[in-house]
């Protein structure tokens, strides 16, 4: 039983090392999505469009606010000579205006949040295949992202492995000077 324990231990050691040994390094690199889309020229169109739809937004939104903040006026000044029936159905009519401007702020950002998307998801994939093509004419077999959602997701890295710059170079872009 001990012999047989041994030759089992023996077979599964050298086997894992067998493994071990065979197994082909891998080259891992890195690259900072977000200081790459900064720098990319199709995000300052990006950013001013969003900016642009962002400010008719806010118009609109601004006029509408000042009309029902003058209906709540008007309606503050005139309620106490009002009929009931008539002070009922203008409170309904003042409440509803407010509750659609709730609503034209809701969807307000809702058409925001979608044409960030509809923009930015081409910018990514662009972003995506430039990376794809740098890695592999410079021999890294992975890629990882060093910011996710504004944390460090890397806990230790090499300057060296950073990509970031040969992305921009790619996209056209003179990445600054280093420190």
């Amino acid at each position: 039983m001990k012999k047989i324990f041994l030759i089992v231990a023996v077979a599964l050691s050298y086997g894992s090392y067998a493994q071990t040994a065979q197994a082909p390094t891998k080259r891992v690199g890195y690259a900072n999505l977000e200081y790459i889309i900064s720098k990319i020229p199709d995000m300052k169109a990006i950013e001013t469009d969003l900016k642009s739809t962002q400010t008719q937004l806010r118009t609109q939104i601004q006029t509408r606010s000042q009309e029902v903040q003058k209906q709540y006026q008007d309606f503050n000044a005139t309620a106490q000579g009002m009929v009931d029936s008539v002070r009922v159905k203008r409170q309904q009519q003042l409440q509803q205006a407010m509750a659609d401007l709730e609503k034209m702020q809701q969807d307000a950002q809702v058409t925001l949040q979608n044409k960030q998307k509809l923009f930015m998801t081409p910018l990514y994939l662009k972003v995506d295949k430039v990376i794809e093509e740098v890695a592999r004419e410079n021999g890294f077999d992975i890629i990882l992202t060093q910011n996710v959602s504004g944390f460090n997701f890397l806990l230790y890295y090499d300057k060296q492995r950073d990509i970031s710059d040969l992305v921009l170079q790619k996209f056209g872009v003179q990445p600054a000077a280093k420190k």
